[in-house]
């Protein structure tokens, strides 16, 4: 671990330190949410998942990609950011599944 790296852990860790408990739960699904936005999969291995999923049937109509947003999230000021996330994530999806069923 460099330098660097061990320095924005341990601020990431004092941070940590200050947040009430009751908001942990919200703040631990925000950074898994962050975590899996930024280390998207392979352009093989996601056309690959894609491809099974469509030939599986396993696809959702565009209209309602995002009908259960809404109940995922808890209802508080966090809220829009977790909706915004998960729009795009599964927008992505989707337009991968598209673009798997049409090549």
């Amino acid at each position: 671990m460099t330098v660097s790296e061990l320095g924005y852990r341990n601020a990431i860790q004092e941070e940590l330190a200050k947040v009430p408990f009751e908001y942990l739960p919200v703040l631990l699904k925000m950074m898994r949410a962050f975590r899996e936005g930024v280390t998207l999969k392979g352009a093989e291995e996601s056309f690959r998942t894609g491809w099974q999923e469509a030939l599986a049937d396993e696809t959702l109509p565009f209209s309602e990609l995002w009908d259960d947003i809404d109940d995922l999230l808890p209802q508080n000021e966090n809220s829009y950011y977790f909706s915004h996330h998960l729009r795009q994530k599964r927008t992505r999806r989707y337009c991968a599944r598209a673009y798997s069923c049409n090549s």
